[in-house]
């Protein structure tokens, strides 16, 4: 077991790494060691990407760049995702901001990952909304993908918080679609706009039948509901390529562009890269 993994025991987490821990987490929040990076998604139709996601890295003082997947189990069972979540939403908004003020680009919207948790918290829909809109912005050019790390212990606080977030402007997407217990649940009962399938069936889409059958019966049956498709974690030309012959809506993925810092995301925005799988 590596430095940084954790174990699952008696409802807690427990790291390896005493450096991991509530109370460095707590500081890294309040003494700008996070970080926000963004990967484009990429519409089938125009090839253009208009939706940058972004994705909160800890850059801990001396472990390094830590991914969410090392930090986030842990936010979650300290309760520290609500102050973590806030803090991404109001670097997305100033980002945002310096997106639209120093390019050119068609960007169009900012699409940030919410905790089941976070949903659950009955202000949590309020809170991001006051403090979009503190940042000059609306909640329209925000998508908030739901992640189901956590079961849902309160289905109707988290309807509550999605449809208030949709009422205000914003949308609504399932991340991971496909490994949650609930997923085909949340895609009825939920506002949702679109799914992004989670990696485990993208990998396999190009060299397996059945996940490609199941994918392409997910995108027909998600179109029949009105509801767009993504596929995460595209690594290879020949998914890509399988992907838009399924009618996939949207891709995402290292093949077309890893994850960048902010400044880097400007630049590459001035670049008009374009999807190219052809």
């Amino acid at each position: 077991m590596g430095s940084l993994d954790f174990v699952y025991k008696n409802d807690s987490y427990l790291y390896e790494n005493s450096l991991i821990d509530e109370e460095g987490l707590g500081q890294a929040i309040t003494s700008h060691e996070l970080r926000l990076h963004y990967q484009p998604r990429f519409p089938l139709r125009s090839g253009c990407s208009q939706i940058l996601e972004a994705l909160v890295r800890w850059d801990h003082p001396s472990q390094g760049l830590l991914l969410p997947d090392e930090f986030i189990p842990l936010a979650e069972e300290t309760g520290l995702i609500h102050d973590l979540g806030l803090w991404v939403v109001n670097q997305a908004c100033r980002d945002f901001r310096l997106f639209k003020s120093e390019t050119d680009s068609d960007i169009s919207r900012i699409s940030i990952n919410m905790s089941i948790l976070q949903c659950e918290d009955t202000h949590t829909a309020q809170r991001v909304i006051d403090l979009i809109q503190r940042n000059g912005l609306s909640p329209s050019d925000f998508e908030f993908e739901l992640t189901e790390s956590a079961a849902i212990r309160d289905e109707s606080a988290v309807l509550r918080c999605c449809k208030a977030l949709q009422e205000a402007g914003a949308e609504i997407s399932l991340d991971d679609f496909g490994t949650g217990q609930a997923s085909m649940l949340h895609l009825s009962r939920l506002p949702v706009h679109a799914i992004k399938i989670d990696r485990a069936f993208i990998s396999r889409v190009d060299t397996h039948s059945r996940d490609r059958t199941m994918v392409r019966h997910l995108i027909h049956l998600c179109h029949d509901m009105g509801i767009k498709v993504v596929a995460e974690g595209v690594e290879l030309r020949s998914q890509a390529q399988m992907l838009m012959g399924l009618g996939c809506d949207a891709l995402q993925g290292f093949y077309l562009c890893r994850p960048v810092e902010a400044k880097a995301a400007m630049s590459w925005r001035q670049r008009s890269e374009r999807l190219a799988v052809a």
